[in-house]
């Protein structure tokens, strides 16, 4: 779900191609003319082929820098860098939703502009993304930012523990954080759901662009590590696409993974307000310790890795045997927090 999507069900959606591309700008440009409530919501995509953009994204941004816009979606534009459409939104005093979906722009430039959208409320970014393009976005303390989305595609590593720190340290009043990987799964995920056994492609199960999430991302947003509040408000985090087969290994040559010390952290009570968690990714979980969280927390609805384990299909008897025949979670001494790597400083200061 796109925060966009959810909150403006009845935002205007303009589509440029090939064909159409100058009655669709003519259209864009009448826009502050003929008003009516569905200017408040705006989508524009791209479906040009080879054809430039670039008038394309002059015309949006002389017509969207005269709308009352709360909610703007860029989607697909790759033949023209979309950088000027967004170094206008924070002009735009009503703009509270914001999603970019595989358009060409650099997400530092694109960060630092969206950090001066002071009323921002949900945040959709589909692509290319860095550690210090999460930091630039945030590092101001981002105190109106409640849903955020970062799904990572292409070459590069992804992101790491380091964006969730920069996270964790500056947006407290998140209550939704996805950060995740083009990775193929989620519809495979779909089919065994419609259909139960069936096999997943090995070849999707492989994200282009994986996160090099480890169990500190929990520690941190639960507020577990000195000197970061955390983001205890958390009712909905997906970290899918943190896999132990990531091919950025870590300095002593171990792969990062989120494992089932994740979980024991959240067996324990850490992020008390979660009511939905995405693991779709986490290969390295086991099915034993999702299970004990399933028992620990029966409200929270988990998504497990497809292949592992599917809690849908557990018995209580199964579950008992699993955890010994005792529903308990296991005592605090049992429990003790994972030792973990230090972070890597690449985010100088950002503990102040």
């Amino acid at each position: 779900m796109r925060p966009l999507d959810s909150l403006a069900p009845s935002y205007r959606q303009l589509a440029f191609t090939e064909e159409g591309a100058e009655a669709t700008r003519a259209e864009l440009l009448m826009m502050p003319c003929s008003g009516g409530p569905g200017a408040r919501h705006v989508e524009l995509l791209w479906s040009l082929g080879d054809r430039d953009a670039t008038d394309d994204i002059v015309a949006a941004t002389t017509a969207l820098a005269r709308l009352p816009l709360e909610g703007l979606k860029l989607e697909s534009c790759v033949n023209a860098d979309v950088m000027p459409l967004v170094q206008v939104m924070p002009s735009l005093r009503t703009l509270t939703h914001i999603s970019v979906v595989e358009c060409n722009v650099s997400a530092e430039d694109a960060f630092v502009a969206l950090r001066r959208c002071t009323r921002l409320r949900s945040l959709t970014w589909i692509g290319h993304a860095t550690d210090v393009a999460v930091y630039e976005l945030v590092r101001g303390g981002n105190s109106t930012l409640e849903a955020l989305e970062i799904s990572t595609y292409g070459d590069g590593d992804g992101l790491t523990d380091d964006a969730v720190l920069a996270i964790a340290a500056h947006c407290s009043a998140l209550t939704r954080l996805s950060l995740s990987s083009d990775n193929g799964v989620e519809d495979d995920e779909e089919a065994m759901a419609e259909e139960p056994g069936a096999a997943i492609d090995e070849d999707l199960a492989l994200p282009r662009a994986p996160s090099a999430l480890t169990d500190e991302a929990v520690a941190l947003l639960g507020g577990l590590r000195p000197g970061v509040s955390g983001c205890l408000r958390l009712a909905s985090f997906d970290l899918g696409g943190s896999l132990a087969s990531s091919t950025a290994a870590a300095p002593g040559g171990e792969m990062p993974a989120v494992t089932d010390a994740s979980v024991a952290m959240l067996v324990r009570g850490v992020l008390p307000a979660l009511t939905e968690l995405g693991l779709s990714g986490c290969a390295s979980l086991t099915r034993a310790a999702l299970l004990e969280l399933a028992t620990a927390r029966p409200a929270l609805v988990v998504h497990p890795p497809a292949a592992a384990c599917r809690l849908a299909a557990c018995s209580s008897d199964e579950i008992a045997q699993t955890t010994g025949g005792s529903h308990a979670a296991p005592a605090a001494e049992e429990q003790a927090l994972p030792v973990l790597a230090p972070l890597d400083s690449l985010i100088d200061g950002v503990m102040h």
